[in-house]
């Protein structure tokens, strides 16, 4: 029994709430206050879970890890056309970018189980809207085994079930970027949501400030209206 605990343990399959991620397990957002939150960053390889409306900025927060990296990213029905210029703009080059259109939901969860274990690929992102416990067991044995990143988009209604997830993030807009809330993690709790913002990388999406409306003022001399 201890021959397998440690071997569960080895392939971060348990779940242990009270012990952080080393250093080493870890790949850094690119984001400060994401990584104070996390521990450091995103976990190094495993299944994560990305709760969001589409369009609100989503892969902005995925960007800086992925453009850090020298392996393949994998899209897998993607629900718009993907613009291979703003990917190369934003430090991904359109060499490391696949795309992938897959006609049914088996076919996109057996293209992303062998391309997180092949290796060559630093993540993996797929849309996928319904997947089952043993469906995900599948895909971390295979993040393991490649050393990759699987990112499940879903959206925010979707409920996690008890799907054996490294991490689960919920995203809203905000005005300076997005809202983030940890919803579940390894070595950690849930967290109040927080805010993340990209006024630095991306100025033209903030929402400018309103000021207050000027009050006019009668120049001296000038009786006021009544």
């Amino acid at each position: 029994m201890n021959k397998l605990i440690d071997l569960l343990t080895h392939r971060q399959l348990v779940w242990q709430g009270k012990r952080g991620l080393v250093a080493g397990n870890v790949r850094s957002s690119g984001f400060a206050e994401l990584d104070a939150q996390l521990q450091g960053g995103f976990p190094q390889c495993g299944v994560m879970d990305l709760r969001t409306p589409v369009g609100i900025g989503e892969l902005r927060l995925l960007l800086p890890s992925l453009s850090s990296e020298t392996r393949l990213v994998v899209l897998i029905n993607p629900p718009a056309q993907v613009n291979a210029l703003y990917w190369q703009a934003a430090g991904v080059a359109v060499e490391r970018l696949w795309v992938i259109a897959e006609r049914s939901a088996q076919e996109a969860l057996w293209t992303a189980e062998w391309c997180a274990k092949s290796g060559v690929c630093c993540s993996v992102l797929l849309w996928h809207q319904a997947l089952a416990i043993h469906q995900v067991k599948r895909l971390q044995l295979a993040a393991q085994e490649g050393q990759t990143q699987v990112w499940l988009v879903r959206a925010p209604q979707l409920q996690n079930s008890g799907l054996p997830l490294s991490l689960s993030l919920a995203l809203e807009p905000d005005a300076e970027g997005l809202k983030v809330q940890i919803l579940k993690r390894k070595g950690g709790w849930a967290g109040a949501p927080f805010r993340i913002a990209f006024h630095e990388s991306w100025p033209d999406l903030i929402l400018p400030v309103a000021l207050p409306e000027a009050q006019v003022l009668p120049l001296a001399g000038m009786p006021r209206q009544a």
